[in-house]
């Protein structure tokens, strides 16, 4: 009798831990999961009438490598790219800096620091400003 019970016993554990491995299979898999989306951090420059402001050109440095990043063309009109996922391996776990600066007619008309950094799949903003700015 007392080996039925045993028996009983350790089925019922085996039981217990292969769901209790399950379960943190799985969890372990969705927490390390990309999503398949392109993440692109960029900042959106507009007048007070909401129209966008279409700048010459503009240049973005790495503030803590001291390292200007190259620059590529607005996503749609006003919209300035400032990081992608393709930093994302050089960005992960940490807070970096990326310093804007618009010029219109070869001068500064715009200049703000935005904080971004990444996760194990994807860059991320970073800043508490909103990502829209109004400027004249």
């Amino acid at each position: 009798m007392n080996l039925k019970i045993i028996n009983v016993t350790e089925k019922r554990i085996f039981i217990i831990m292969s769901f209790l491995a399950a379960v943190m299979f799985i969890t372990f898999q969705c927490d390390n999961m990309c999503t398949k989306q392109y993440v692109i951090i960029n900042i959106i420059l507009q007048n007070r009438d909401g129209q966008p402001v279409i700048l010459d050109s503009c240049q973005l440095l790495w503030v803590s490598k001291n390292q200007k990043l190259v620059t590529r063309e607005p996503i749609w009109p006003g919209h300035y790219v400032i990081v992608d996922d393709m930093m994302q391996q050089e960005l992960e776990n940490k807070r970096e800096t990326i310093h804007f600066t618009g010029y219109l007619n070869d001068e500064i008309v715009y200049e703000t620091d935005v904080l971004v950094g990444a996760d194990n799949c994807h860059v991320k903003y970073l800043g508490k400003d909103p990502i829209i700015r109004v400027i004249d």
